[in-house]
């Protein structure tokens, strides 16, 4: 019998172990020990799969519990309404059926027009365990997760392992898309070959702040997730706003023992994101671009020399012009004073630069160079990056995002 059987079985006879059970065992457990996993559904066809995925998770040791909230707007078409309620009739069913209502809460919601998405409901369920832990006086971990995922075994044991062993106030963990085969995964591999890209390429170019922000992949301290405002509320890129939070301030860590395999499916959910990337491959003539490589030169050339400015005499001129006519645009001379007016070490220096120089700027920034330097297919980035020995030699691109991945991997946390 697996796992997952085990703990159904138990569950069903309501033989519930103790770390299931509010207020047991509190001496014996460490703070991360706490695990409570959100998940937002929206037209979510299968969050069965997702459940039992982490039931299947090894969790001696661990006292955890599943908050799940399915939403939409007040003004949702009747259609959606009525997938949301099938949604939410099936997974109550499933709940009951195997006695998990202690360990699995259901909700659903139908939020404001103006306000509801990914980012209300990910904050209603976020501020919900924050102040569930406050009230417990444990400073637990706030997991984010989505209806369409699947999980490694070890991803409980690995996130408590992760905030016992490291100082870290959060964790954008390791990822990974289902890839059956080129022909019938192109797009998702192109599109994460393209997030993968632009992660590895800042930290070529020396930037503290190479982190991927995946709302279904990333976890935080219940106390600091209060202290810096919790989550916000955008319909989209919530994932990214909400851990640079913990970027800026060098406490986010990379968590890369465990995996989340994220849906690959097409969907209209979101504004951008993986679905809608997906869904491109289904236009006329669509051609997945990402970054030409020609920005990340002039950003690693420039970013190279930002150390020096610490205690320069003068301030170093920027050799690319259409750099230059951006960094003007963000007063950049006037800032880089005004920061070596107020440090005294080159540490605080470069952590003052970064704070303001931070991936909202450097993604303007990208924006803004795309003009004189276009974006290209993303096998032309791959086959450049290559050649500028950049990334290892592939055959292809699906060779090149293993390769990738099993770099990311290993990355330090």
């Amino acid at each position: 019998m697996g796992n997952i059987e085990i703990l159904l079985a138990c569950c069903k006879c309501k033989r519930i172990i103790a770390f299931l059970c509010p207020k047991t065992n509190v001496q014996a457990l460490t703070d991360s020990s706490y695990i409570n996993i959100t998940i937002p559904a929206f037209k979510e066809p299968d969050i069965i799969s997702t459940l039992k995925s982490v039931l299947d998770c090894d969790v001696q040791g661990i006292e955890w519990r599943i908050d799940i909230l399915i939403n939409h707007s007040e003004s949702a078409d009747t259609s959606i309404k009525a997938f949301n309620n099938r949604c939410f009739d099936e997974t109550k069913q499933f709940i009951e059926a195997h006695g998990l209502e202690d360990l699995i809460h259901l909700d659903m919601k139908a939020f404001p027009d103006k306000q509801a998405g990914v980012g209300l409901a990910r904050k209603t369920l976020m501020d919900d365990a924050a102040h569930r832990f406050q009230s417990q006086e444990i400073n637990g971990i706030i997991v984010a997760l989505d209806a369409d995922c699947i999980v490694s075994r070890n991803y409980l044991k690995e996130i408590v392992h992760f905030f016992e062993n490291h100082p870290f106030e959060a964790a954008s963990i390791h990822y990974e898309h289902p890839i059956d085969d080129w022909a019938q995964s192109k797009a998702i591999i192109e599109y994460e070959w393209h997030l993968r890209y632009f992660i590895e390429m800042q930290g070529i170019c020396g930037f503290p702040f190479a982190y991927h922000t995946v709302g279904s992949s990333m976890a935080c301290r219940s106390a600091s997730y209060l202290a810096k405002g919790g989550m916000n509320k955008r319909k989209a890129g919530e994932d990214f706003y909400f851990l640079q939070k913990f970027i800026k301030d060098q406490v986010c860590g990379r968590l890369n023992s465990a995996t989340v395999y994220p849906s690959g499916r097409i969907s209209d959910r979101v504004p951008f994101g993986t679905g809608r990337a997906v869904g491109k491959y289904q236009e006329n003539n669509y051609s997945a671009t990402s970054y030409n490589p020609k920005s990340f030169e002039i950003l690693k050339r420039w970013n190279e020399k930002i150390e020096q400015q610490y205690d320069a005499e003068e301030l170093a001129e920027v050799e690319d012009e259409v750099l230059k006519q951006f960094l003007e645009t963000i007063q950049y001379r006037e800032k880089l004073i005004e920061i070596r007016r107020h440090i005294s070490s080159k540490k605080a220096f470069l952590k003052r630069f970064y704070q303001y120089f931070d991936a909202f700027q450097l993604m303007k920034c990208l924006h803004y160079l795309r003009e004189s330097y276009p974006d290209l297919a993303v096998d032309d980035v791959r086959l450049t990056a290559e050649k500028m020995r950049w990334f290892p030699p592939s055959e292809n691109m699906v060779e090149s995002l293993y390769l990738l991945r099993k770099i990311q991997q290993e990355t330090a946390p």
